[in-house]
């Protein structure tokens, strides 16, 4: 694990774009989980922005825990409206709860439409 962070960190250090799933895991209630800190440690000697990311509308899809399954169920429909929402740039050494809050000011919207 340690070794993947800094795997991480070097590579954005490099230049390249390093995407974080910072909750560790997928939700089994379709709720947004509590934000790890390893993105922190990541990010800790890194001079480049975190943007957050939101996935909305992936809740009752194939790849959400509803119903207590992951893969092995029917989807609610067959075809997902699901939303990719980028936010502002924030500074390297935001914190997780910081991130966390910008992740899930970015899920609103597509919370009010389904």
């Amino acid at each position: 694990m340690i070794h993947a962070l800094h795997r991480a960190g070097d590579a954005i250090r490099n230049g390249e774009i390093v995407c974080v799933f910072a909750g560790g895991q997928i939700t089994r209630t379709g709720e947004l989980n509590k934000f790890q800190r390893g993105f922190e440690r990541i990010m800790k000697n890194v001079d480049s922005p975190v943007v957050p990311v939101a996935l909305g509308g992936v809740w009752g899809s194939l790849f959400s825990f509803e119903g207590g399954k992951f893969f092995w169920k029917w989807p609610r429909r067959i075809l997902y409206p699901v939303t990719v929402s980028f936010g502002k740039p924030m500074p390297a050494n935001s914190t997780a709860d910081e991130v966390r809050q910008a992740v899930g000011e970015l899920l609103v919207p597509s919370a009010v439409k389904n």
